[in-house]
């Protein structure tokens, strides 16, 4: 899964910086059906659950 390892370098590097975050989760996981992304408010809940089950102290 380096997907998640990469996002939290990016919450580490980036801890206040949501939107940056988000833009960076929404690059990163993708799909053949969603090749940009999955939006804003999916890629928010995929950087959440990184966060919490790959990199919580960060």
């Amino acid at each position: 899964m380096p997907e998640g390892r990469h996002q939290c370098e990016a919450i580490a590097n980036f801890p206040k910086d949501d939107q940056k975050q988000i833009d960076l989760t929404n690059q990163r996981f993708t799909s053949p059906s969603h090749p940009d992304g999955f939006g804003p408010a999916k890629a928010a809940k995929i950087r959440d659950a990184v966060h919490t089950h790959l990199c919580p102290t960060y």
